[in-house]
């Protein structure tokens, strides 16, 4: 008699008569000695698997055949594409299905031990299956994963075999899943990559346990094979049976399980870092990387979660089991060290983290407190892969087609690489400055560009200028055009930089080019430098100056002043001009003495380069005398102001006040009491007008603006004269030289142009505009228009500077002579209708006569004496300075002004009837001027000699 032994019998016993029978008709079915149905060969081998312990092995050997020949029919029916006839093969559905119940009831009544067996079987014969069938025509069929993964799943036998493993998964996940989990392990190994629909099903219904436990069962099995490393440390670790199968597993969950992936990594990271870690858990950090070089989702899964977690403390673990505990994977360091570098190489989307991470540990400002073995080894990783990356970077040459994921990582985060180099110095120049060549030369010259421009842009110290040119040194080598595209990039940049940036941008690049400047290495004329880039972008970066932030405006022009200005375009050299002049009156507005010192001495450097070409400096005297005789700019150089007429309250209101009345007067009529029917001195019954507290400046700042002013004037009236040696300018040139300031002669040219200029600004017209001096009588006739042009003059003092300037030149200011005419011409009428007991009671109209006769003498209109009556009006009377002048009127309508003759003085003589009204003037005040008597009538004639 015998039992069943494992209770699934569940209490029947069976004679040994019966089992006897069962084996004989078992054995005679399975050799095929005898006729016996599929049925009955299922049923008598069921019955042994139930009651014969002995005969498990043959049984199960006995239902891989009936599995195996169940799936070849369904093969053949999706080949043939119909169902085939029972007659010609048997229908073994019914006897898998009752193998099925029947071991399905083994797992669930004693699942320890019969759980092992049948997962082992059943997955092996998947695997046996899988890889028989992969080269048939119906799984070719196949096109994708999850129309395989189908097909496998419409198969009877298969989808049973399936059912029975994940039964097995199931039962055993409490206790023991390594037994499962080591069978699939082996599977994959053997089967791989036909197995894989096997192990992406049992993952998909497992898998938090099939990952733990497949990384487990890896980790055990590299310790036991990897335990001593080479230097083919890379490709001798994937010959370890189960790295390549766990890799192969752990991808295939990855789709729809990769948080749990994530997760499982990290756990088991952390678990080795525990103090009471079992020696097994130590070798884990060499074993994910290894995982990590025969996968890149495993390597994203380090590159971007794994570098978060590597805390100070979590760094000074790993440094002690390295370095006190030497695990026996660990031996050879120096392999390791070469696997993080070949992986670093190999990172993708995580490239920046790593470096930065690289960075901040080998930093020795970095306040994280490391042991020094942590910081040395960092360093040791981070220059050999410096060294690699130049390496391959350089034998790309030859293949482009040579692809570093680390690189087309690095691009994308390139400008962060450059911002951590100008932020933190010294400490990290000398690897990134490396690291972003080899990007550039990776990613082409438009990315190069962007990087140097970067750096350029942001320079501030020496050494960061020192990174650049290394950096720009390098790169011309592989990009000879470099350099002028770098510039070119950072100009365009200035536009869509905000109010500070543009500032820093700029001042940027005034470092590098002072640093040029001030270079040894910069003799060669040569040499491209950002200073010679720097000439096709001078009117972009003129646009900065009329920038609302002073700091970027005072950059701006302090890089124009560094920058020698070449021949431009005349619409070029007009928006310079334009937004030079501009500038120029905002600095004369600024209170801040250190800004505007600085500022002027900028301008007058410009302003030196722009007259090296006349139209560039007629452009630029245009624009100073028309900025100069703006009303808003007036007050700066001492004028009158202009708002007298408004209250403070209503400055800021002043354009809507004057566009709301004059749209008023338009529709409508003046009425009487009206608002429109005002005086301009107030309104009737409410008094007068409060005056305007307008722009106050002391008479220090009004003369120091007006030097400046001048001082841009006489540069432009001096061409290239100002660079060159005063002493070897001589008059036989190609272009004669007018008058004389500070040894440097004055371009007359420049200064007939500056006359033009200031006729047309003062003249209200073109009509009385000639050269010749007209009867006294005919001033009633240009009253209107000589009042016009005497309020210019005293609305806008410095253009008495200016004319002064003018009459320096031989000719040039017989084209004021109608500016001249005017203004003496409403004199004269003053000084008829003054009655005032002396001259100097009215002092604005007696400090016009001097000067205007002063200009006069300076250029060449009056002889002697006429030329000296100006000196005699403070102690004259009204009417005696009204002779003197009518007198001097007189002489110029005879003696009209010559503009095309060098030296006037020469030509003109003063006959004796233009100076009997000077010795009658000297008889009536001989007690008080007696003693200049001779000086106005000597025997020989002096030249003369203008105060």
């Amino acid at each position: 008699m015998a039992a069943a032994s494992d209770g699934a019998g569940q209490g029947m016993v069976y004679t040994s008569q019966e089992i006897q029978d069962q084996v004989r008709c078992f054995v005679q079915g399975s050799t095929y000695k005898s006729k016996v149905s599929c049925e009955e060969l299922a049923k008598s081998a069921l019955f042994l698997l139930r009651t014969l312990p002995s005969a498990r092995h043959a049984v199960l050997e006995h239902l891989c055949t009936v599995f195996d020949e169940s799936v070849n029919t369904h093969v053949l029916q999706i080949e043939l594409g119909s169902t085939i006839s029972s007659t010609a093969m048997p229908n073994l559905d019914s006897v898998i299905q009752d193998s099925s119940g029947f071991l399905m009831s083994f797992i669930k009544i004693n699942p320890g031990a019969w759980a092992p067996i049948i997962s082992s079987w059943s997955i092996n014969l998947l695997g046996h299956i899988s890889s028989k069938y992969a080269e048939r025509r119906g799984a070719l069929h196949a096109s994708g994963f999850n129309e395989l993964l189908q097909m496998w799943m419409t198969c009877t036998a298969t989808k049973t075999l399936i059912d029975l493993a994940s039964e097995c998964f199931a039962s055993l996940i409490g206790s023991s899943p390594d037994v499962c989990v080591d069978a699939l392990l082996e599977a994959s190994v053997k089967y791989s990559p036909h197995f894989d629909w096997v192990v992406a099903h049992l993952g998909s219904c497992f898998p938090q346990t099939i990952i733990t436990r497949v990384l487990m069962c890896g980790l055990k099995d590299f310790c036991y094979h990897g335990s001593s490393q080479s230097d083919a440390a890379i490709s001798s670790v994937q010959n370890i049976p189960k790295m390549a199968s766990v890799v192969g597993i752990l991808g295939h969950l990855a789709g729809q399980h990769g948080q749990d992936i994530r997760k499982a990594l990290l756990a088991l990271f952390r678990d080795s870092l525990r103090p009471d870690a079992e020696r097994l858990q130590q070798s884990t950090t060499p074993f994910l990387l290894h995982l990590a070089s025969m996968s890149s989702m495993l390597l994203h899964v380090l590159t971007t979660d794994f570098v978060h977690t590597l805390t100070p403390d979590i760094l000074n673990k790993l440094a002690y089991q390295f370095v006190q505990q030497k695990s026996p994977s660990l031996q050879d360091s120096k392999s390791l060290l070469s696997l993080v570098v070949h992986l670093i190489t190999k990172s993708g989307e995580g490239a920046y983290r790593v470096i930065q991470f690289l960075l901040d540990v080998t930093d020795l400002n970095c306040e994280k407190e490391l042991v020094p073995e942590v910081r040395a080894t960092c360093a040791i990783i981070l220059d050999t892969l410096v060294l690699d990356l130049q390496r391959i970077v350089h034998r790309r040459c030859a293949d482009p087609s040579t692809e570093l994921p680390i690189l087309q990582a690095l691009q994308s985060n390139a400008l962060k690489l450059c911002t951590n180099l100008v932020t933190h110095g010294d400490t990290r120049q000398k690897r990134l400055t490396k690291l972003l060549c080899y990007v550039a030369i990776y990613s082409g010259e438009s990315c190069a560009s962007d990087i140097l421009a970067h750096v350029l842009i942001h320079s501030r110290e020496i050494n960061e200028l020192s990174a650049f040119v290394q950096m720009t040194t390098e790169l011309e080598t592989r990009y000879p055009d470099i350099l002028p595209t770098t510039v070119g990039v950072a100009i365009n940049k200035l536009q869509q930089f905000n109010m500070l940036d543009g500032g820093m941008m700029l001042k940027g690049l005034l470092n590098v080019v002072q640093w040029e400047r001030n270079s040894v290495h910069q003799d060669s004329k040569d040499k491209i430098s950002v200073s010679r880039c720097l000439q096709d972008h001078i009117p972009a970066i003129a646009t900065q100056l009329s920038h609302s932030d002073p700091i970027t405006c005072l950059a701006a022009i302090q890089l124009l002043a560094e920058i020698r200005m070449h021949k431009m375009s005349t619409s070029n050299v007009t928006r310079i001009c334009g937004a030079f002049v501009t500038f120029f009156f905002k600095v004369l507005k600024s209170k801040d003495a250190v800004y505007v010192a600085s500022a002027l001495s900028c301008c007058r450097e410009v302003v030196k380069q722009l007259t090296r070409s006349p139209t560039a400096s007629n452009t630029l005297l245009r624009f100073l005398m028309e900025g100069a005789t703006a009303e808003e700019n007036a007050v700066l150089l001492g004028g009158r102001e202009q708002l007298s007429g408004l209250s403070t309250s209503d400055i800021n209101q002043l354009e809507p006040a004057l566009l709301n009345a004059n749209r008023e007067h338009s529709v409508s009529l003046a009425l009487p009491r009206a608002h429109s029917s005002v005086f301009h001195a107030g309104i009737i019954g409410q008094g007068l007008k409060t005056r305007a507290v307008g722009l106050l400046l002391t008479k220090e700042k009004e003369l120091a603006n007006k030097q400046a002013f001048l001082g841009l004037v006489w540069i432009c009236c001096c061409g290239n004269a100002q660079s060159q040696n005063p002493s070897v300018l001589q008059k036989d040139g190609n272009e004669p030289f007018a008058g004389t300031i500070h040894n440097i002669r004055l371009l007359p040219a420049a200064l007939n142009y500056l006359a033009k200029c200031l006729v047309e600004l003062t003249a209200p017209d073109v009509v009385y505009n000639a050269l010749h001096w007209p009867e006294e009588e005919f001033m009633k006739v240009t009253i209107e228009r000589d009042l016009q042009i005497k309020k210019t003059f005293d609305s806008n003092p410095v253009l008495w500077d200016v004319m002064d300037l003018i009459s320096t030149g031989p000719s040039s200011l017989c084209f004021c002579s109608c500016i001249i005419r005017g203004i003496m011409a409403t004199l004269i009428a003053y000084w008829d209708s003054s009655r005032d007991k002396m001259a100097r009671n009215s002092p604005k109209q007696l400090e016009a006569s001097c000067r205007l006769l002063d200009c006069m003498a300076k250029g060449g209109f009056l002889p002697v004496p006429l030329c000296y009556v100006g000196e005699l009006f403070p102690i004259l009377s009204p009417f005696e300075v009204y002779q003197l002048l009518l007198n001097v009127w007189r002489y110029m309508k005879d003696n009209p002004p010559i503009p095309d003759t060098e030296d006037i003085q020469i030509a003109r003589d003063c006959d004796v009837k233009y100076t009997q009204t000077i010795r009658a003037v000297l008889h009536s005040n001989i007690d008080s001027q007696g003693q200049h008597y001779a000086r106005f009538f000597s025997a020989e004639p002096h030249q003369p000699q203008p105060q």
